[in-house]
């Protein structure tokens, strides 16, 4: 039995472009997936700077409430020292005026510390805002460029497997279910062109009688990866 190589030369080459555009297919609700991936992670990273900068204006706002309370005790104290009528009461209020002013000082330069903070923190939350938008406005781009591209490349597959199975349809019923079933299992790879030394997929070595069938083009299967082999084509003198 004869067989057409240039028909598998064919088949194969379309073959390959099938694997090609599926796995383009594939490859398309990754990328969707991916992108809505980085807007979730830069909102989760928006949310985290938010509540940063929400627990710190809290802390700061509180660390200022207490300033102004032993500020005012302070004034109070200061009042009560000025009233006093002995020299030990005096000594005890002038005392505790001057730790509570200490202590002040250190909660002021706490307060300082935080409103420095804050304006990192702000800037972290105007940062994440922006970096948010951006991934919003990059992943809705992405997924209509993906979403137009499938269906480009959808119709290209349906005609591509029309072809091939108009392809299929020529190849002999004696080979057609070893052929089909190698398909099955290993897609593009299911042929393989030869050096007519060796398989081209598995680059095992063809034994003389493989070699005398492929100089006769009849089918020859790879005893190794199974691969419906077959020779390229011979260039035209002067190409």
């Amino acid at each position: 039995m004869s067989l057409d190589y240039e028909l598998l030369r064919v088949l194969h080459h379309k073959l390959k472009l099938q694997t090609e555009y599926q796995s383009q297919i594939e490859r398309g609700p990754k990328k969707i997936n991916l992108a809505k991936a980085n807007v979730t992670r830069f909102e989760e990273e928006l949310a985290s700077a938010k509540e940063v900068l929400k627990k710190a204006r809290l802390m700061a706002h509180d660390r200022q409430l207490q300033l102004s309370e032993r500020e005012a005790k302070i004034e109070d104290l200061k009042g009560k020292r000025n009233a006093c009528e002995s020299n030990k009461e005096y000594q005890l209020l002038n005392d505790q005026i001057a730790a509570d002013e200490q202590a002040n000082a250190v909660l002021s330069d706490e307060i300082l510390e935080l409103l420095e903070k804050l304006d990192r923190f702000e800037l972290n939350e105007a940062t994440a805002a922006e970096n948010s938008a951006k991934s919003r406005i990059e992943a809705k781009n992405i997924i209509e460029k993906v979403e137009k591209e499938l269906v480009i490349q959808r119709a290209k597959l349906a005609e591509l497997v029309e072809a091939i199975t108009k392809l299929e349809a020529q190849i002999p019923a004696e080979i057609k279910s070893d052929y089909q079933r190698q398909v099955r299992a290993k897609a593009d790879d299911a042929l393989a062109v030869s050096n007519q030394e060796t398989c081209g997929n598995c680059n095992q070595r063809l034994n003389p009688q493989m070699k005398s069938d492929l100089t006769m083009q009849k089918p020859v299967f790879c005893n190794a990866c199974g691969s419906l082999i077959y020779t390229a084509a011979k260039s035209t003198a002067g190409s």
